[in-house]
């Protein structure tokens, strides 16, 4: 893993340990306040676990967008597709140099989806695109959403709800502050 200069606070510790003492699970949801290192802990399951394909979904491009720029943008052992519609590039939170960045990265993922691809994947999307993926992609071994009482939006909450599909996204990470609409463990509460 490229360096990252930072120290897991006591929380982030608190979290990873149990998410470590509880390998089998296949749906977390991690509770934490804002600034408290949620982001510090999405990058870190995404490049640390054993996970192949991972996919990011965050509520809004803008969001994408910084947490790329921040943690994903000097990583040189993976490959990192960012995927959106156009309904995606018309937000108004992007800055210019955002929608530029985005623009200039978005890929379909599907040239890395295939299973044999010997570098680890992550495909970043927001909850707009999202629904698109698992009936264009086999499986992702891990699925991370950020903010993720945005889950409870119809298109989602029918994805999860669907035993099949909820199984081809792989182990499922929600990051909230307010998760009180899902349905996984809380595995942290800070």
């Amino acid at each position: 893993m490229e360096e990252f200069d930072y120290t897991p606070n006591d929380a982030q510790r608190k979290c990873k340990m149990f998410l470590s003492n509880h390998p089998s699970k296949l749906e977390y949801t991690i509770k934490m306040p804002t600034g408290t290192g949620k982001s510090f802990l999405i990058r870190d399951i995404a490049l640390e676990n054993q996970c192949h394909r991972v996919i990011l979904v965050f509520p809004r491009l803008a969001l994408l967008s910084q947490f790329y720029s921040l943690y994903l943008s000097s990583q040189k052992h993976v490959d990192i597709a960012i995927e959106c519609t156009e309904k995606d590039l018309e937000e108004k939170e992007c800055t210019g140099q955002q929608l530029r960045l985005i623009k200039k990265l978005r890929k379909p993922s599907h040239r890395y989806h295939d299973k044999n691809h010997p570098r680890r994947i992550i495909v970043l999307r927001t909850y707009i695109s999202y629904p698109n993926i698992l009936e264009q992609y086999e499986t992702f071994d891990c699925t991370i959403f950020d903010e993720s009482h945005h889950c409870a939006e119809p298109k989602i909450t029918k994805i999860l709800q669907d035993p099949l599909m909820k199984q081809r996204c792989g182990t499922i990470y929600n990051f909230s502050a307010t998760p009180e609409e899902i349905n996984g463990e809380i595995c942290h509460n800070h």
